[in-house]
């Protein structure tokens, strides 16, 4: 079993990171080994100046007299060291960085070249040989070259301080977790990838390829979806940027968005049970001003945001009571018989719609 050291450089402490890094955790703890979980907020870590005093005296001591100290302790005993950091710029946070700045103590002077080729400093003491760093990032956004700087950064430093490198998980759309009810199944393989990747860190020192790639699965269906989920969110943050402190408050706010949820209620259209369905239905919601129109022919689905008068069925109600009723908060039933929900039009296709567009399960 490895010992293992988990380095928070999340600066916002209520954010995607800590969710992400926990459910790791969960795995590491599962597994039985020893683990030390450290916060770097708050910490008195000054930066690196470069004056080579570490590398000048035999004890290789830095000349700052900070917690960095206490840091280096956790390294010295850990067998693997785990940085859990937000994507800032595309690159890691300053807590990350100034940690592997103080890491020049672990080297001396003289140069070698690593197994890459690349030109590195001597290490100091054998005591360093065997250990693995490993970085989980949690990022906003999603592209194929997000994490490019983070992962160079890993590959680079990794070498340098003659650490092996255990692997990068990567996270993209950190906000989109909050939709786990659109995408039970999706969630399920994130999650149960954090808490394999804890585990694997215990047991083998490393990530495999399997669950780097299941933490990194995307949870938007395209880049179209994702931008206009993206908009969406930052719409709500926007209206009140106290708010932007809470995952719960945000989470609230856009999983009770009838934007996304028609957009999912669309996407959950089931072809084989509306195969032969032809129907044309608006959803009405005069609060927000939106209206939305589906319609169904040939085993397919449009979905706009616009009217039709010539709609054969009209589901009118405020936004909040349908998305309470769509996210099984309120009687879909109840709200209709007391006129929460209204229907003009086919009422005995609104009483079948569960079956046509059946709740995610993807």
């Amino acid at each position: 079993m490895n010992k293992i050291v988990i380095l928070r450089a999340n600066p916002r402490q209520e954010g995607y990171t800590r969710y992400l890094t926990d459910k790791l955790i969960a795995g590491i703890a599962g597994s039985g080994t020893e683990y030390r979980d450290i916060n770097l907020v708050g910490k008195n870590i000054n930066p690196c100046i470069g004056c080579y005093h570490c590398w000048t005296n035999d004890e290789g001591i830095c000349v700052h007299n900070d917690e960095m100290t206490e840091i280096t302790e956790h390294l010295a005993w850990c067998d693997v060291v785990l940085f859990a950091t937000p994507l800032y710029h595309f690159s890691i946070s300053s807590l990350m960085k100034v940690v592997l700045e103080r890491t020049l103590p672990i080297t001396r002077q003289g140069i070698e070249r690593g197994p890459s080729g690349n030109f590195r400093n001597l290490l100091r003491d054998n005591k360093w040989k065997g250990k693995s760093i490993a970085v989980l990032c949690a990022a906003a956004l999603r592209g194929e070259h997000l994490f490019d700087g983070v992962e160079k950064t890993l590959e680079l430093v990794a070498e340098g301080i003659h650490f092996r490198n255990a692997g990068l998980l990567r996270r993209p759309e950190t906000y989109l977790l909050q939709f786990a009810l659109a995408k039970p199944k999706t969630m399920k393989i994130i999650e149960t990838g954090l808490e394999r990747a804890g585990y694997e860190l215990a047991n083998d020192g490393c990530f495999s390829q399997k669950t780097i790639n299941d933490v990194s699965t995307t949870l938007a269906v395209d880049t179209n979806y994702f931008q206009m989920y993206s908009n969406i969110y930052w719409e709500h943050v926007g209206r009140d940027t106290t708010r932007a402190a809470s995952v719960e408050s945000i989470r609230d706010l856009v999983l009770h968005d009838v934007r996304i949820l028609m957009n999912e209620f669309a996407r959950s259209f089931d072809p084989v049970a509306g195969a032969r369905l032809r129907t044309v239905m608006v959803f009405d919601f005069p609060d927000k001003s939106y209206t939305f129109r589906i319609a169904v022919k040939d085993a397919q689905y449009a979905f706009t945001a616009e009217d039709d008068l010539n709609a054969d069925m009209r589901v009118t109600a405020d936004s909040i009571i349908w998305a309470k009723a769509f996210t099984r908060e309120l009687s879909m039933r109840d709200a209709l018989m007391s006129g929460k929900i209204r229907v003009e039009g086919d009422k005995s296709l609104f009483m079948k719609l569960e079956r046509y567009f059946p709740p995610p399960n993807n």
